[in-house]
């Protein structure tokens, strides 16, 4: 079975602004369907609430579907929202396992603009558990890939693709926060101005497997007891660092590529606790014509093994 939602459009500015709109509100209970389709919601004259594909609020239990589509959610003076979770479960349409694939694309706003966005409803945690998540052309004021908060748990199995098609560059890719756990275990793809950001004593894994490929554009941070993991362990995967970052463990082996060269011509710091590897590959600028703030740096705070 399938559903379909489309064209969507909060009442004219003059009649009512007063509410929000979705696609689909799960008020209460569950939702199970094969297929869900949701597209074109328009909340344009949402003023100050909020425009979402999926809305999951605290009094329901559960969307079990195995493909989920969410194209163009659209809002002005409000938040917009491909996947809004808040305390509720996301799964296959027969709740054994992963959620097949997650596509969203086309979340839009003069403010802000998140394609996944997770809470909790008192101890209710809202797990989202997906095989193959595709998030692109999120674009707002500030506009995030995942926003996981709040004790929260995403888990992608196999393949994460979250960055923008178009000009303008994704906030953050991956932000994390308060206790939540973020764990992309296979392939990830991030493209943003800071591709992993994660602060509280929330976790961030990425390729946890050790069996994905790694593609990450843009810096990261880790700031309080916050743990941010990556491993980089083929020849296929790269980080192109793009400013500052701070990360936890990194594992860079069998020519995987760290370039701290991709800084728009500026000098960068990695500040990691380990590193690990062997035979990574690290592309660093260096400015001989000077004595002082003349190259990229890499320190580690903890151990070093194996040949970089």
């Amino acid at each position: 079975n399938s559903i379909t939602i489309s064209d969507i459009k909060q009442l004219e500015s003059d009649e009512s602004t007063n509410y929000d709109v979705s696609g689909i509100h799960n008020l209460g209970g569950g939702i199970e369907a094969k297929d869900i389709s949701i597209k074109q919601i328009d909340g344009s004259n949402v003023k100050g609430t909020a425009a979402r594909g999926l809305y999951m609020d605290r009094y329901g239990t559960y969307v079990a579907v195995d493909n989920l589509t969410i194209d163009t959610v659209k809002a002005q003076e409000a938040d917009a929202f491909g996947i809004w979770n808040q305390g509720q479960t996301l799964f296959n349409h027969t709740g054994d396992n992963s959620t097949e694939t997650v596509r969203i694309s086309n979340i839009s706003s003069n403010q802000d603009a998140y394609g996944i966005y997770t809470d909790k409803n008192g101890s209710n945690q809202s797990k989202n558990k997906i095989k193959k998540l595709s998030i692109t052309n999120v674009e707002g004021e500030n506009s995030y890939g995942i926003f996981n908060k709040a004790d929260s748990i995403v888990t992608v199995d196999e393949n994460a693709v979250i960055k923008n098609l178009t000009a303008n560059t994704l906030k953050q890719g991956v932000h994390t926060e308060d206790q939540a756990v973020t764990n992309l275990s296979g392939s990830a793809e991030i493209a943003a101005e800071t591709a992993l950001f994660a602060n509280g004593n929330a976790k961030i894994y990425v390729n946890s497997s050790k069996q994905g490929t790694v593609k990450l554009t843009g810096k990261t941070t880790r700031q309080g007891d916050a743990v941010i993991n990556a491993v980089l362990n083929n020849a296929n995967s790269y980080w192109h660092l793009t400013g500052d970052s701070t990360l936890t463990d990194l594992e860079l082996s069998n020519n995987a590529l760290l370039d701290m060269g991709k800084d728009s011509g500026k000098f960068s710091s990695l500040k990691v606790n380990k590193l690990d590897g062997d035979k990574g590959k690290i592309n660093m600028d260096i400015d001989a014509g000077t004595n002082t703030n003349n190259s990229d740096r890499l320190y580690i705070a903890g151990t070093h093994t194996g040949n970089h």
